[in-house]
């Protein structure tokens, strides 16, 4: 439940993203929301693994150099 005196500022923060969303929706061409967090979840996914993969190599060369 959101306080009285929070509302205004939860509602700027909801209404903050729409327009990068509108911008990304017309330079994508991804007519619905839920394409565009089903974007960005793939592309969080990726970043994490990519993250993960990079940690994993640098802790193997740590151990192979000691």
């Amino acid at each position: 439940i959101i306080p009285d005196e929070n509302y205004e500022d939860f509602l700027n923060l909801v209404n903050a993203p729409t327009q990068v969303i509108q911008e990304f929706v017309r330079n994508y061409s991804m007519p619905f929301y839920v394409d565009f967090l089903k974007f960005m979840m793939c592309h969080i996914i990726k970043i994490w693994k990519l993250d993960y993969d990079l940690a994993m190599t640098n802790i193997n060369q740590h151990h192979t150099v000691k």
